[in-house]
Parts: structure tokens; sequence; C-alpha cells
């Protein structure tokens, strides 16, 4: 993130460094926020609904979804 920065802080002298750096981490924050959000509630939902994972999350294309209740 730090060369990132550098490199925005470099291509226009009105942009500083620092505030790029800033940004970024700021972006990333609210991104793994987001995400750790999101993912949050499909676990929820998956626990609430009944529905699980044989051998933790699917493949690509694999149908492994079990219903342990039935």
């Amino acid at each position: 993130m730090q060369m990132i920065s550098e490199f925005f802080g470099t291509i226009n002298p009105y942009w500083s460094r620092e505030e790029w750096r800033k940004m970024l981490y700021k972006h990333f924050d609210l991104l793994s926020s987001e995400v750790s959000t999101q993912l949050a509630g499909y676990l929820n939902h998956q626990l609430c609904t009944g529905i699980h994972f044989k051998n933790g999350l699917p493949k690509k294309g694999a149908s492994q979804l079990t219903n342990p209740y039935k």
C-alpha cells in the first residue's frame, strides 16, 4: 500500500502521499468491515435455515449442501 500511495503522490503535485496513504487504509478498513459483515450474515443465514456444508465451504461447481435435520 505504501508503494501505491507513493505513486499517486508523485503523479500529481497537488496530491499528498500521506493523504493517499490515509485514504487507502481507510478504504481497506471499510472494505474488510463490509466483507466481515456480509460473511457473518451469510453464515448466520446458513445456521438459521439449517443448511450446512460438508467439509467446509463448497468448491466451485460442487453440490455439497446437506440438511442435518432431515
